[in-house]
């Protein structure tokens, strides 16, 4: 059996890391449409759920601690309209980079856009209805 030596090493910090995140929340309001008629191929055509609004589905993340964060975002349907899905991009556009993450280094902001497709149920029509929930998950420690 034999012993052996080893460095510990400790580390003093003047100030305690400090974490602070602002997350801003459009009113994710939006607006349904079965579509428009479309009269050559006898169909309505498929039109996504759109924003009530400009920027209603912009969620804004501000990181102004003394390191950097992860802002994760996720979408998940109610159970009662689970046909309808959830994606966030990069770019206040339907079509724009697809993104589900942000690295924010400190004092840093970064935005996103939740975008819906899909259907609702018969019935629904003249209704407000609570579709999903959407998440903002803050992790510390991304970057120095």
């Amino acid at each position: 059996m034999g012993t052996s030596d080893i460095t510990v090493d400790v580390y003093y910090f003047d100030k305690p890391i400090q974490i602070s995140v602002t997350v801003d929340w459009g009113s994710m309001t939006y607006g349904y449409s079965t579509g428009k008629w479309n009269p050559d191929t006898h169909k309505y055509s498929e039109e996504p759920i759109n924003p009530i609004a400009v920027n209603s589905n912009k969620i804004t993340v501000s990181n102004n601690s003394d390191i950097g964060i992860t802002a994760q975002f996720e979408y998940v349907p109610d159970l009662a309209y689970s046909q309808i899905n959830g994606y966030f991009t990069q770019q206040d556009r339907v079509d724009g980079t697809q993104i589900n993450k942000y690295n924010l280094n400190k004092v840093d902001s970064q935005s996103t856009w939740l975008w819906l497709k899909g259907t609702l149920p018969q019935g629904s029509e003249g209704t407000t209805i609570t579709s999903g929930i959407c998440t903002v998950t803050l992790r510390g420690g991304w970057a120095l």
